[in-house]
């Protein structure tokens, strides 16, 4: 038994069927561009024929909370793991804005001036160990721009 309550085992599931879902449609779209007919097929018309050959429930958005698990996995434990030593030792308020840090929300009740390091280690345990959720915002509403 997992420990997991009802709803984390639910989303946990989910999380991992939706990146493989996400994986599936990169794969098949990859090997569409390089046939003569990736040229001819519209994005919209490769993805309804997509959807029936994948045959989920429901509608579902190729890129997915589930895929993004996987990318901040790769990036955060396995990154972490190769380069923690060349992350910079300074308190997040002063790292770079490259970093994509400053802005984020974090809770660190044991350190009140967390290092970038320290807030890099803790994600990394928390996706290690599997402590982590992804709140996807509403996206903004169209402004039928491409």
């Amino acid at each position: 038994m997992s420990g997991l309550s009802e709803k984390e085992e639910r989303d946990a599931v989910d999380n991992v069927t939706n990146a493989m879902f996400s994986g599936g449609f990169l794969d098949s779209i990859s090997l569409l561009v390089n046939t003569p007919r990736g040229h001819d097929l519209s994005v919209g018309d490769f993805y309804e024929q997509w959807l029936a050959g994948a045959s989920p429930k429901q509608r579902k958005l190729p890129i997915s909370p589930g895929i993004i698990v996987g990318l901040l996995y790769l990036a955060l434990v396995y990154g972490k793991e190769l380069w923690f030593d060349q992350l910079p030792d300074v308190p997040v308020c002063q790292a770079e804005e490259a970093w994509g840090i400053t802005r984020a929300m974090y809770s660190c009740p044991k350190e009140s001036r967390p290092s970038l390091r320290y807030v890099v280690r803790r994600l990394r345990n928390a996706m290690a160990h599997g402590n982590v959720t992804v709140h996807v915002l509403p996206a903004p509403p169209s402004t039928g721009a491409p």
